[in-house]
C-alpha cells in the first residue's frame, strides 16, 4: 500500500529500476519500493527524471508534484491509469468536434461575463466611481456583452469584458484593503 511522501530538493537523476524508483546523487544513490510511493514532490532546477520514472510512477497511480524556485507549485501530474471515468472524459474532451469545443468555451465565457455583471452590481456607487472607464458601463452592459459574445468573438467582445473585470477585481480588493471605518 502506497503511504509514502518523497521529496527530491538537490541535484538529481532519477530512474526506475526493478519496480524500485532510483534517485542518484552526489551523496549516494537511494532506491524506494515504487508501490510504497504515495505522492512525489519535485523541488528543483537540477533534477532530472526519466520519462519511463515518470510512467511507472504515474502507472503505479502516484502523484508527482512539481515546485519552482520558490518553493511553489508550478505543475502537477495525475494519473489516469485506473481512474476509468477520468479516462473517459479525456477521450470524450479529445473526440469533441471543434463546433461544440467553441460552443462549450462561448458558453463558459458567458457566464463568467454575467458573474461580473453581477458583481458590479453588487458594487457600491463610491466602488464604481473608482473604476475609472470602466464605471460608464452598467451592469446591463456587461450582460449585453455577453450576449454579444459568438463563438467567432471578431468584435473582441471577450477582451471588452475582461478589462472590466480586471477593474471591478482591483476595485474590489482596495476596497476590502482599506480600514473600516466602523467598529
Amino acid at each position: 500500500m502506497a503511504y509514502r511522501i518523497v521529496s527530491i530538493e538537490n541535484p538529481a537523476e532519477v530512474h526506475v529500476r526493478d519496480g524500485q524508483l532510483v534517485v542518484i546523487q552526489d551523496k549516494g544513490t537511494v532506491t524506494i519500493p515504487i508501490r510504497d510511493i504515495l505522492v512525489l514532490v519535485v523541488c528543483g532546477p537540477n533534477i532530472r527524471m526519466s520519462t519511463m520514472a515518470q510512467t511507472m510512477l504515474a502507472s503505479s497511480k502516484v502523484v508527482m508534484l512539481f515546485l519552482g524556485r520558490n518553493h511553489h507549485p508550478v505543475a502537477m501530474t495525475l494519473p489516469v491509469v485506473g481512474y476509468s471515468r477520468q479516462a473517459r472524459v479525456m477521450q470524450a474532451q479529445a473526440a469533441m468536434s471543434p463546433n461544440l469545443r467553441s460552443e462549450l468555451w462561448r458558453r463558459i465565457i458567458v457566464r463568467k461575463i454575467e458573474n461580473q455583471a453581477v458583481r458590479w452590481q453588487s458594487l457600491g456607487s463610491r466602488e464604481r466611481r473608482s473604476c475609472g472607464p470602466a464605471r460608464r458601463m452598467s451592469s446591463a452592459q456587461t450582460r449585453t456583452i455577453a450576449r454579444a459574445l459568438r463563438q467567432s468573438d471578431t468584435s473582441n467582445t471577450f477582451n471588452q469584458a475582461s478589462a472590466v473585470a480586471r477593474r471591478i477585481r482591483s476595485t474590489v480588493r482596495s476596497t476590502m484593503d482599506t480600514p473600516s471605518s466602523g467598529l
